[in-house]
């Protein structure tokens, strides 16, 4: 082809071209040129030219000749040779003008003789010796002239993460990962302001320090990747174990900052898991394993790996560009957020986008569950169909009931005109009958509403969200053949069943019909109402209480509006507002809505009717629940032996009595009467409602504080962990079980010393607790204060006190007036934590003691122990402050204090306790 004729974009991939066939015949690979080709096929000609001029530059022989004399330099002297690649070598060098050791690279002679290759190393380097960063190796010197382009850079004796990796190394925790990964992103946010892009971020490219500090190097000046490249076997010339799908894939456009997030994310699972990110160090294999989504859960791997850590790793090394941080900086902030126990900003996939991508690699698979999900969904189309079908029929039979009885009534009026006239009275017995009639009309035209309302019901009565998903996982492994199972087993790994199932059903399903019966049964008001009812009552069962309660207040307006305060109906309305508020925390609002229904429910359905006895049971519950036991108690006794009369024993409704009464009963101290009721409901629970039912894991965790106040620790820690494995299977961490789950195991960790193990889960159970109550709740707060003495403890005072810092207005709402006592502890220990930190804070912690001793004088329950702490605390802050700056004030505080001491207890060190 004609050069003159040659477009710039066509002159820039010809020199891209030249490059790679450099690196291909200094490497002895071969260059695909026929995949280079595609869509440039009318650059062949020139690309054949750009070919044999690359071949004449440099023999592919070269860099495999074993040892070579080392190269003379101006102003060095080269030690030993240390690394070589298809573009470049790395000696190790003494600098003769300084006397210090240094690590040179050199680029490969091929490539010095390419302008573009030649240009582009100078700038990255020149680029570089500008960034001064305590994570990035410094760049000393830059050397350029006819012969040679290289740098020299600092020597640093140390050893490398991928060696420490290689050998076990025990000081790469979880968290001294998540600390290397912090620094090392602050580092790339440094190099990425530099408009430059590292490119090749992996463990041998992050060199230790004797003390284990991280420092970057190679930054893609040797290993360029700027131009991926493609060999006859499809082979990246990169390290392809870290390498973003991008760079894989040879998308040279797209390959920028985020890339290095994704190798910093693939590093970080190596150090976390021991493990190469997907097993495989081909480029195409990895690039396949990528994008069928194949890739290990960590804590699969290692179990000890907090979820937010995993979290924030997995987000780095989303396949998805746009899914990953923004910037390396976002990365960095998120890992500290980590590393203070703050909430991080990152999620995981959703269950989704897990499904989706599952769905993506398996899609034979992902076309039998469609099609099983379809019939489930097509069964539940056709039968509202024919419920819609019914209620039409319905609501058309009571349009013309309400034509023939108006028609009749006003026959009725003439006739009584009639009779009027001819001064003839109607009888009070005939007046009673005629209103019976009516009446009996009346309850004939719900009655055919009342049965598609049962039928709608008994359709939704035994959904288990635990057993569909087990079902779903089932089904699938079964549809897989023996070779397809592991990989199967593998990718399911990752995605809760149950979550999919209990999403699918409150969003797909539920949801829909509830919109649909909203829209429909205009002409039957009734009707429609029945049907939102039990659908509402069906979310309440599957946990989306939230969404439940936005419903029901509609719910209760239109019962009120179609039947009346008096009807049943409205009855029914009440009672499920007022268990859905208790069940909320709404305690206030729902105790009226629980004690009008329990009273109505009796009249309308008898005192051990179904209703009435629900009603009951969760009257006594909230009672229980609001310090009432007493009162309490008799109600829920009542409810048991109601329920044991009608079921039996081994009855689901007498055994979740069982449990409520055993409760009751640990309320009012009778330990011994609550052990034994509580191993009575476990007993046959796991048989008759399942290992996953929420009063069996209820039960565990009732019984495990019963042993404990008893004495019997090893039992009690016993059943705690089981409640808690099973809350998390059964209903996610931010259920508000397994967050009181989380509560106990930390505080029986505490009591074994376990420290760091509850510090984990103390913090796992605060950032639930914040996602399910928000910030101002005793739950959170509470958790801050235990983590805040934690910390102290393990003499970590600055993160002590950012847990604590912000949060004294939320903390006052809380408990100035309920609690002061715990107000009180929350400005002692921020005030402990102040003093303690580095540069101390004297005057702040000094304002936040004086404020918890304004508390305590002014509460008269304020116990001798806590003004003696106080004090000790005061003592402890004008010592410190004392040794920083004397001053004869702080000395007659300090004796102030001091005389406030207890006889029997000298003063101490500052500390949490």
């Amino acid at each position: 082809m004609d050069p003159s004729r040659l477009g710039t974009r066509d002159e820039d991939d010809l020199d891209a071209l030249f490059e790679q066939a450099l690196v291909c015949v200094a490497s002895g690979a071969t260059l695909d040129l026929d995949r280079w080709l595609e869509g440039r096929a009318h650059l062949r000609a020139s690309a054949e030219e750009v070919l044999a001029i690359a071949r004449g530059v440099s023999p592919a022989e070269a860099p495999r000749i074993p040892h070579r004399k080392p190269p003379e330099i101006e102003g060095f002297t080269v030690l030993e040779e240390l690394g070589r690649g298809g573009m470049g070598v790395v000696y190790r060098a003494r600098q003769q003008s300084l006397g210090r050791l240094v690590a040179l690279k050199i680029l490969a002679p091929a490539l010095s003789s390419s302008p573009r290759s030649r240009q582009r190393f100078l700038n990255e380097a020149r680029a570089l010796a500008k960034l001064r960063h305590p994570h990035i190796v410094s760049v000393h010197e830059v050397l350029a002239n006819e012969d040679l382009c290289a740098y020299a850079m600092e020597w640093i004796p140390g050893t490398t993460l991928a060696q420490a990796i290689d050998t076990g190394d025990a000081r790469w925790t979880p968290r001294a990962v998540a600390r290397l990964g912090a620094e090392l992103a602050q580092a790339l946010a440094a190099v990425h302001q530099a408009e430059l892009v590292h490119r090749d971020v992996k463990p041998s490219n992050v060199l230790l320090r004797a003390d284990g500090t991280p420092l970057l190097s190679d930054f893609g000046l040797v290993h360029d990747e700027e131009h991926a490249l493609s060999t006859r076997s499809g082979e990246f010339l990169g390290t392809a174990a870290y390498a973003a799908p991008e760079q894989l894939r040879g998308e040279r456009a797209r390959v920028g900052p985020r890339s290095d997030l994704y190798s910093l994310g693939a590093t970080l699972y190596a150090a976390l898991t021991g493990s190469l990110p997907f097993g495989s160090t081909t480029p195409s294999e990895t690039l396949r394993r990528i994008e069928d989504g194949r890739l290990l859960p960590i804590r699969k791997l290692n179990p000890k790996v907090p979820v937010d850590l995993a979290t924030i790793v997995g987000k780095a090394m989303e396949p998805e560009i746009e899914r990953r941080y923004a910037s390396a900086a976002d990365l960095a902030a998120d890992l500290e957020r980590f590393l203070e126990g703050l909430p991080i900003l990152a999620r995981p996939a959703s269950v989704w986008l897990r499904m989706q991508r599952w769905a993506t690699r398996n899609p034979w698979l992902a076309t039998a569950i469609l099609l099983l999900v379809a019939g489930a969904a097509l069964s539940t189309w056709f039968a509202l169909d024919a419920a819609a079908q019914a209620a039409d029929a319905l609501a058309q039979k009571a349009i013309a009931e309400r034509h023939e009885t108006a028609a009749r009534l006003r026959a009725e009026e003439n006739a009584q005109l009639a009779r009027e006239k001819s001064a003839l009275a109607e009888t009070e017995a005939q007046a009673k009958q005629r209103a019976i009639e009516s009446e009996a009309r009346a309850s004939r035209r719900l009655e055919d509403a009342r049965k598609l309302y049962k039928f709608q019901e008994a359709q939704w009565l035994d959904v288990d969200v635990v057993g569909t998903g087990t079902f779903l996982r089932h089904v699938l492994l079964e549809q897989a053949s023996e070779e397809q199972r592991p990989a199967l087993e593998e990718s399911l790994a990752g995605i809760s069943m149950n979550a999919v199932a209990r999403e699918v059903l409150v969003e797909q399903v539920l949801q829909r019909t509830l919109d649909a019966a909203s829209w429909n049964f205009h002409e039957n008001p009734e009707m429609r109402w029945l049907l939102i009812h039990n659908i509402v009552d069906r979310m309440f069962a599957l946990g989306a209480i939230d969404r439940a309660l936005e419903r029901q207040a509609e719910i209760y307006e239109k019962a009120l509006l179609y039947w009346g305060p008096d009807d049943e109906n409205a009855t029914i309305a009440k009672g499920q507002r007022g268990i859905l508020l208790h069940l909320n925390g709404r305690h206030t609002e729902a105790e009226p809505f629980l004690r009008e229904a329990v009273a109505e429910a009796e009249r309308h359905f008898g005192a051990n009717g179904d209703l009435t006895l629900k009603f009951l049971s969760h009257l006594g519950k909230h009672l229980c629940e609001t310090r009432r036991a007493e009162e309490a108690a008799p109600l829920l006794r009542r409810v048991w032996e109601s329920r044991q009369q009608q079921g039996g024993d081994a009855d689901p409704m007498t055994l979740k009595a069982l449990h409520d009464w055993a409760n009751a009963l640990q309320r009012l101290g009778r330990a011994e009467e609550s052990e034994a009721a509580h191993r009575k409901f476990l007993e046959q629970a796991e048989l008759v409602l399942g290992e996953h039912d929420q009063y069996s894991i209820g039960a565990m965790r009732s019984l495990a504080m019963l042993l404990e106040a008893r004495g019997n620790a090893e039992e009690a820690r016993a059943w705690t962990e089981k409640a808690y494995a099973r809350d998390v299977a059964r209903s996610g961490e931010t259920h508000p079980d397994v967050i009181e789950s989380g509560l106990r195991r930390g505080r029986d960790l505490m009591r074994l010393g376990r420290k760091a193990e509850a510090e984990a889960t103390w913090s796992a159970t605060m950032r639930a607790a914040r996602r399910m109550h928000g910030e101002a709740h005793t739950i959170p707060m509470n958790l801050r204060l235990w983590l805040a003495d934690l910390r102290l403890e393990l003499k970590r005072p600055r993160e002590a006190s950012e847990l604590l810092n912000g949060h004294e207005d939320a903390a006052r709402a809380l408990w100035a007036e309920r609690r002061p006592s715990l107000l009180a502890s929350f400005h002692v220990l921020r005030g402990s934590a102040l003093m303690q930190i580095t540069p101390p804070r004297h005057a702040e912690a000094e304002a936040a003691l004086q404020s918890s001793a304004e508390i305590l004088g002014s509460h008269p329950g304020a116990t001798a122990a806590e003004h003696a702490h106080l004090a000790k605390m005061f003592v402890a802050l004008y010592e410190r402050w004392q040794k920083h700056a004397p001053d004869p004030e702080l000395e007659r505080k300090l004796g102030e204090w001091r005389s406030k001491l207890p006889a029997a207890a000298p003063p101490q060190p500052a500390g949490g306790k």
